[in-house]
């Protein structure tokens, strides 16, 4: 069986330190490590991360990213549950935030189109 880490290159300079499993490879991103001042060795991601990363990070910032907010929310989530200083927990606390504002925006409906109205794309309908 061929690895996964195998099957398809990534070209990132931010990737270090990959390791591969047959089922799976991960890595760290040094760039998620930069943003958020953590070592590398805290910022771990797999490879279908890096994936997703790669193919939407051109030209996005970092509230338009789809991938980068998640990221950032799953490292501080875990580096506030491991804060004890104040500060520390309040820095972490900002990261939340931020990427939370990022999924917010996401989530928010298109602006009105024409004459106040929304367009809808899709139709549920329910039936008990």
């Amino acid at each position: 069986m061929q690895s996964v880490a195998t099957t398809e290159s990534i070209e990132c300079d931010y990737r270090v330190n990959i390791s591969e499993t047959e089922d799976e490879a991960t890595a760290q991103c040094l760039l998620l490590s930069q943003i958020l001042g953590l070592s590398a060795d805290q910022c771990p991601v797999t490879q279908s991360m890096c994936q997703a990363c790669v193919q939407q990070t051109r030209q996005r910032t970092f509230s338009d990213h789809p991938i980068f907010p998640s990221l950032v929310y799953h490292c501080a989530t875990e580096q506030l549950s491991l804060a004890t200083e104040p500060g520390e927990q309040a820095r972490w606390e900002k990261w939340i935030e931020r990427a939370e504002e990022a999924f917010l925006k996401e989530t928010q409906p298109p602006p009105p189109t024409v004459s106040g109205y929304q367009s809808c794309d899709v139709l549920l309908l329910a039936e008990g």
